[in-house]
């Protein structure tokens, strides 16, 4: 896939009816994050503007997809097949973290951000109609609970109980037990 066929699909993507869909508000413990369909419009744009640079790369530990807010560089891992729907579901996992750089969002611990972007991408799938694929890892199966909620009804809070249970399932992985010590400033997207 080259440079200019992965913005497109990236634009389109995020430009979708199913990420039009996508609304819910996560207080972090210091402010309310309100994820709306023009964050995705938005990162959508940054990456048309190449403020966000979008790329396909191998990536290690197996990760599908990577944000590093420094850089403003969004990978995804070339072990996904584009166009699929796991590929879009990271697309806007990783977006959705570039989203909260936007946001400039304050005192950001790992963890939330990680839920708050697993919720994310688990309302886009449950928004495409497409069949939910595999769901068994434990994070994500209890995102896509969370976001059959949502869509279910919309405007009403978060189930608390299945975000601890998320929380809970990411503490159990070293991976994200890591970033439980790292709180984030973030300071926006350069352009």
């Amino acid at each position: 896939m080259t440079d200019s066929d992965l913005i497109k699909l990236a634009i389109e993507t995020l430009n979708s009816r199913p990420c039009a869909s996508i609304s819910f508000d996560y207080f972090n413990g210091y402010e309310i994050v309100a994820v709306r369909p023009s964050l995705y419009i938005k990162i959508a744009e940054l990456i048309s503007s190449k403020a966000i640079t979008i790329k396909i790369m191998p990536l290690p530990n197996g990760r599908n997809g990577e944000y590093y807010d420094r850089s403003n560089f969004l990978y995804l891992s070339q072990a996904l097949d584009p166009g699929s729907l796991k590929f879009r579901r990271t697309l806007v996992h990783e977006s959705t973290h570039a989203a909260i750089d936007m946001l400039k969002c304050k005192n950001m611990w790992g963890p939330h951000e990680e839920i708050i972007a697993f919720v994310a991408a688990a309302c886009y799938v449950t928004n495409t109609g497409e069949p939910l694929g595999s769901v068994s890892e434990g994070t994500y199966a209890t995102a896509v609970e969370i976001a059959k909620k949502i869509k279910r009804s919309p405007n009403s809070s978060l189930d608390w109980n299945l975000v601890s249970a998320m929380y809970s399932g990411m503490m159990a992985s070293a991976t994200y037990r890591a970033a439980t010590k790292n709180i984030t400033n973030y300071d926006g997207i350069r352009r």
